[in-house]
């Protein structure tokens, strides 16, 4: 985040930054501060939505460090309706900001990293992201999955990593929690690959929200082979050192 400081004090901003992880105190931040814009990771937006937070004062939302989705974006927008909300990618290994504005000013839509930056290099192989910036002789392998729209615009769909196969089938957890994020009732759930009777990876739900747990495959408009054999309904989703999704203290306490 240091770069972020570095512009802001170039540009003479006022500065707040949280200590530790309280939402109370961070909601406090923004509503009695005049804040433009916010900087930090998708979990902390999950918990400030739950707050019913409210600022007319915001104009821009920086995402980063792992992926926002539509659902989370849409009510990110009800608790900051002036606000443009920006799903930010960028790898240590190379530079805070990989994409950027569409050249001719087309909007980037919700869910979209942005647009290529002029002079990198960009290449999906077998749907991973390669790039290659002007200070490299090589492309570098993000090991994350991509696609990209007509317009040019890049979306990310989650670390290859965390893919798994389940009889035969490949199974893609971001894909699956977008979709049940998208049922009433659901506020945020992570999918993890756990064993069954046959010891197999099969494709298991830990959720936060008020829903009938029976019901959710009824409403899912996925492939049976994706849909969750089990649903676990908890309190909050565990976070680790960064604030991403503790996928795998899930993994170590459900699979």
């Amino acid at each position: 985040m240091w770069w972020i400081l570095l512009i802001s004090f170039y540009c003479n901003h006022t500065v707040y930054i949280a200590k530790n992880f309280d939402i109370q105190s961070i909601k406090t931040c923004i509503e009695k501060n005049t804040i433009t814009k916010i900087t930090t990771v998708p979990s902390v937006f999950e918990y400030l939505t739950r707050e019913n937070i409210k600022s007319d004062c915001v104009k821009n939302i920086r995402v980063g460090s792992s992926l926002c989705n539509k659902n989370l974006i849409s009510r990110i927008k009800i608790c900051f309706p002036k606000a443009t909300v920006f799903n930010a990618y960028g790898i240590s290994e190379i530079g805070p900001g990989l994409f950027g504005y569409h050249p001719k000013g087309i909007s980037i839509p919700d869910g979209s990293v942005g647009y290529p930056l002029p002079n990198y290099e960009y290449k999906i192989v077998n749907g991973v992201l390669q790039i290659k910036t002007p200070f490299m002789s090589e492309f570098y392998n993000t090991n994350d999955l991509f696609s990209v729209d007509p317009n040019g615009f890049y979306y990310c769909h989650g670390r290859n990593d965390d893919i798994f196969k389940c009889g035969g089938y490949t199974i893609n957890p971001i894909e699956i929690e977008t979709e049940i994020e998208k049922i009433p009732g659901v506020k945020q759930a992570v999918v993890i690959p756990a064993r069954d009777e046959l010891k197999e990876n099969k494709p298991f739900c830990i959720l936060v929200g008020e829903v009938d747990l029976e019901s959710i495959n009824t409403l899912l408009t996925i492939e049976n082979y994706k849909k969750p054999r089990k649903y676990i309904k908890v309190e909050s989703i565990p976070l680790n050192n960064s604030g991403k999704v503790g996928r795998k203290q899930l993994k170590r306490d459900y699979g």
